[in-house]
């Protein structure tokens, strides 16, 4: 093919120069050489020049589509290693991509070892970057990948990993929710202090409903929830309501499986006194 295309040239160039000195011959070699219009030579020089280009091109192999591939890959994975290195997992996370693209395009098969290897590296990252919903789903979709490339190994890899971004999911939605509810409490607090007591109410009775759903009516947090809205009581001079749950409160505290708080029994006690005391 080489010799084919640099016949190819030749013949060009050759033709180029036989026409530009067909078309000058005046009779004699002296004449003929000093008739050579400027311009017409000018324009022969660039012609050859370009069938050079064009021959050289065709001398020069370009790179194949896998070659392509594999070099994208190479230098993006080297790029998101050198980022990780220094925790910088959004960087990785985009050279990773880069490199699974090119994955993609080479491989033409989402199931593809090398491919499941790569959307596995995303998914560490992930979870290191504490993206552990995403981690997740993208491990499930692993296992799935490796199950049906009969990769028993892998498959108890991804079961294990699994398992270990769901304890991660479960442990922050708890403590998510836990966060939520004391920023209602402590709202309500704020609003009690700017004698707002119909907002408070209602931010307590919120914490309220939640707590009793998940620890039960004995429950410390809910107890005090429950002596929050008797204060409101007593501060809306509302004596008979106040009574009536300080005194449910001290029973529950009394009767309760788990045993007395008695730092808050003495609390309620005292109130309840108080109010005793001043009807």
């Amino acid at each position: 093919r080489s010799q084919i295309n640099g016949s190819t040239a030749k013949s060009s160039i050759l033709q180029i120069l036989h026409n530009h000195r067909h078309s000058n011959q005046t009779g004699s070699t002296k004449m003929a050489f000093n008739a050579i219009d400027t311009n017409k030579t000018q324009t022969t020089r660039q012609s050859i020049n370009q069938a050079v280009r064009q021959a050289a091109k065709k001398l020069i192999p370009q790179p194949s589509h896998q070659s392509t591939c594999k070099k994208t890959m190479k230098e993006h994975m080297k790029m998101a290693t050198d980022f990780l290195n220094k925790d910088n997992f959004k960087c990785a996370l985009e050279q990773y991509e880069i490199v699974l693209d090119a994955a993609y395009n080479l491989y033409n098969d989402s199931k593809h070892a090398e491919i499941l290897k790569i959307r596995e590296r995303i998914a560490d990252v992930l979870t290191m970057e504490g993206n552990y919903e995403e981690a997740l789903l993208m491990y499930s979709s692993l296992k799935d990948g490796y199950f049906k490339c009969v990769n028993n190994k892998k498959v108890e890899e991804m079961e294990q990993k699994e398992v270990n971004a769901m304890n991660k999911v479960t442990s922050g939605r708890v403590k998510k929710e836990k966060e939520q509810l004391n920023q209602l409490y402590q709202l309500a607090l704020v609003n009690i202090q700017i004698c707002n007591y119909r907002k408070a109410r209602g931010l307590f009775l919120r914490v309220l409903n939640e707590l009793r759903m998940k620890s039960g009516v004995t429950n410390d947090q809910v107890l005090l929830i429950r002596e929050h809205l008797a204060d409101l009581h007593v501060l809306q001079s509302e004596s008979d309501k106040a009574t009536e749950i300080y005194i449910s409160i001290l029973v529950t505290l009394s009767e309760r499986e788990e045993g007395t708080n008695w730092t808050m029994y003495e609390s309620v006690k005292q109130k309840l006194d108080d109010l005793s005391e001043y009807s």
